[in-house]
């Protein structure tokens, strides 16, 4: 038997999830509108990256911002905001060091929300995000949020690839 709270108590549970996937879809499209905006303006990757870190920051406020992935020259490359690579502890990196699933490392000053950045099934590098280890935010709707940003990310990414492979093959026929 329900209690007479029951009924209220889903209606608070609705509304909190309309709120959060709201929440989602806003982030989804402002991303891509950076993205978007970097591709009109040519920016190179790293440029690109400031704009969507400094966009994350304001939404989502982690300590640290960390994404690994391949650049423009199509070699892997390590992306910072409010941390160096310097700053990291050998745990730290090792949990960094690629991964293709989500996971939650805690360290002893920051906890890591890390996931794994899969372009049709190809492992291409890691984001990840770092809270104070005693201010956590919900691990559900932060990996949810971060989904959000790497399905926006992934398609540039996958851009960057075909385009370098094409100039690559066309140098290459010129070579010839």
């Amino acid at each position: 038997m329900h209690s007479p709270e029951s009924p209220q108590q889903d209606v608070q549970a609705l509304q909190r999830e309309i709120k959060d996937l709201r929440r989602r879809l806003r982030v989804s499209q402002e991303i891509d509108d950076l993205i978007e905006a970097g591709t009109i303006a040519q920016k190179c990757l790293a440029a690109l990256l400031e704009e969507v870190f400094s966009y994350i920051e304001k939404e989502m406020k982690p300590q640290a911002v960390f994404l690994c992935t391949v650049d423009e020259e199509l070699k892997i490359s390590s992306f910072f905001r409010g941390i160096s690579e310097a700053d990291l502890t050998p745990e730290e990196k090792t949990a960094l060091n690629g991964t293709d699933r989500r996971n939650i490392f805690n360290s002893d000053h920051r906890s890591w929300f890390i996931a794994g950045l899969d372009m049709a099934g190809e492992n291409i590098g890691v984001f990840a995000l770092a809270y104070p280890s005693g201010d956590k935010p919900d691990p559900e709707i932060t990996f949810d949020l971060m989904n959000s940003i790497i399905e926006e990310l992934d398609n540039y990414f996958y851009a960057i690839k075909a385009n370098r492979f094409k100039h690559m093959m066309i140098m290459e026929i010129q070579h010839c």
